[in-house]
């Protein structure tokens, strides 16, 4: 992206602050919205450690221990 350019809405970075749910709004959800959650946050963990594993192969450090 070119400097001084502005991300487009659709790929915002996102914080796990902003997708967690608290204990009141989870009641709420169906269980296939809860389902999907799940399936999501595992598969973000799963990015972030196949991230770290390229990182670490690279000869990168991190702080992600």
């Amino acid at each position: 992206m070119a400097p001084g350019t502005q991300r487009p809405s659709s790929q915002e970075l996102v914080t796990f602050k902003d997708v967690d749910f608290i204990e009141e709004e989870w009641c709420f959800l169906s269980h296939s919205q809860k389902e999907l959650y799940n399936e999501v946050m595992l598969e973000n963990v799963q990015n972030v450690e196949i991230l770290y594993e390229n990182l670490k192969d690279m000869g990168c450090t991190t702080n992600l221990t």
